[in-house]
């Protein structure tokens, strides 16, 4: 019994190193876009329009996770943003969307 306790709190836990975990993965798409660009590819514009569309959805991920480290940002956001960094299951789930997108990205353009 005392070990369940013990699993539920340290669950609840803030993950001190989830933000920059995220930026992290961000900056591995920026270099898997960059290296992927340099291969040439008979269709640029549809890949140049999925490059993009991830980068934009990863970008949307950090700035849901870091959003209440900016107070200029609306209220809710910033709340949502300590909810996700406080439950297991919503870092959980913005990790595995993460590294989805990673993924695509390197498959692309295969």
């Amino acid at each position: 019994m005392h070990r369940q306790v013990a699993m539920v709190t340290y669950s609840q836990m803030r993950d001190e190193v989830f933000k920059s975990n995220l930026v992290c993965a961000f900056i591995v798409l920026i270099f898997i876009t960059a290296i992927q660009s340099l291969l040439p590819s008979a269709r640029m514009v549809t890949m140049v329009i999925q490059f993009s569309i991830l980068i934009v959805l990863h970008s949307c991920l950090v700035l849901v996770t870091t959003a209440e480290d900016y107070k200029c940002l609306p209220l809710v956001l910033r709340k949502a943003c300590c909810w996700i960094n406080e439950t297991y299951a919503a870092r959980n789930v913005i990790i595995f969307v993460s590294i989805l997108i990673n993924f695509l990205a390197a498959m692309i353009n295969i």
